[in-house]
């Protein structure tokens, strides 16, 4: 799509398909670039719009860039469930090694969810808000069901306890282990070594010592 042949979206289908252009740019450049370094302007060229176009479906970059974390997180749920049906993980050290397994082929998902949601919340419309908290309290309750059909949980909030853990978990970790240019810089500078621990083995330990702890 060129800037020249732009013509506004006239159906629902076309403004979805706008809206996800938009997001496959904004995903290629998160994948290459830091996201305080990315702007709207850069995401607009790389969609091939104007970015007075880009405006008529988010109205700042946190908004963007939160509706493309929804997205990603739809996408790893829908891993989840796939493979689960088929491994049936439903003892804590396979579940952990299964649910360590999918998270990491999400990478983009990662890099997301380390970002502070403050942030990004913070500059969404109450629209893209309210539907983006939907969308991840659908996906608990039924990440919460499906934890249920494997495991006896101790009590009735527990397997919700246990997700919103694992969340909290994988982005901690993943923040204490994958350091930025600039951090890794600093260290250097002030001459002290830090090798980062393996963030797969840590999580993974982490989350099946959650579960663990989480059951009768």
């Amino acid at each position: 799509m060129t800037k020249e042949k732009w013509q506004r979206a006239r159906s629902d289908l076309q403004k979805q398909e706008r809206i996800d252009t938009a997001l496959e740019a904004a995903g290629t450049l998160f994948d290459e670039m830091l996201y305080e370094d990315i702007t709207l302007a850069q995401v607009a060229k790389e969609a091939g719009f104007t970015r007075s176009n880009l405006y008529l479906y988010f109205q700042n970059k946190d908004e963007l860039y939160l509706h493309l974390m929804q997205v990603e997180i739809v996408k790893w749920w829908q891993d989840i469930e796939y493979h689960f049906d088929q491994q049936k993980p439903c003892e804590p050290d396979n579940y952990a090694r299964f649910w360590v397994d999918i998270l990491l082929q999400h990478n983009r998902l990662l890099r997301l969810v380390a970002l502070p949601f403050t942030l990004l919340e913070k500059h969404a419309s109450i629209e893209k808000l309210v539907e983006f908290k939907k969308t991840v309290h659908q996906i608990m309750e039924q990440h919460a069901e499906l934890l249920e059909s494997c495991f006896s949980f101790r009590d009735e909030g527990a397997a919700h306890t246990f997700y919103l853990a694992s969340i909290a978990v994988a982005s901690g970790l993943y923040s204490m282990t994958h350091h930025t240019l600039k951090q890794q810089q600093a260290m250097t500078m002030l001459e002290m070594s830090f090798t980062p621990p393996p963030y797969r083995q840590m999580l993974q330990n982490a989350i099946e010592s959650l579960l663990r702890s989480s059951l009768n």
